[in-house]
């Protein structure tokens, strides 16, 4: 199970908007997918200010929230973890992954592809001026469309499945 929900919390931040302080509170329950709208419900004991909003799955989340989907339970065993697998991972890679990477990575992403009204809605902000002075400009439209097909591999779900029945 430990293994399972690092693997699937180390993808799934850049795809959806989550803080990775609120990502190990977020319950399966929050997540709604195959319902008339796939949302992930941030309710007030999540969002930063409490600010309540539902966040539109995006297909390739969608791809990655069926590999790792559960009944129940957290969606991050713990930030530790959480934490701990992000380093290894980035040590492994060569590379530096700054705090809330996922979450600004989103946000570039989203504000070419969905505007500015669904990425303020989505990010939790009162307004749109930090999204426009951080986020403007800072990818490319093909870079974006790169980003949005982000999915797991076939491979990868076949382990990944394999643990999840075994845990």
């Amino acid at each position: 199970v430990r293994r399972l929900s690092r693997r699937w919390q180390s993808h799934s931040s850049p795809v959806s908007e989550q803080r990775r302080s609120a990502s190990y509170k977020l319950l399966w329950t929050d997540i709604k997918i195959g319902s008339a709208e796939s949302v992930i419900h941030i309710g007030a004991r999540i969002a930063k200010k409490r600010h309540t909003r539902n966040v539109d799955i995006q297909p390739n989340l969608a791809q990655w929230l069926g590999k790792y989907r559960r009944d129940s339970g957290k969606v991050m065993l713990s930030y530790a973890l959480h934490r701990e697998h992000v380093r290894k991972t980035a040590v492994k890679a060569g590379v530096k992954i700054p705090g809330n990477a996922g979450r600004h990575a989103f946000a570039s992403y989203s504000l070419v592809e969905h505007g500015l009204d669904k990425t303020v809605l989505w990010l939790g902000h009162s307004d749109s001026e930090l999204l426009q002075r951080t986020y403007k400009g800072a990818v490319t439209s093909n870079d974006t469309r790169a980003f949005w097909v982000i999915a797991p591999k076939d491979q990868e779900q076949t382990g990944m499945m394999q643990i999840a029945k075994t845990a």
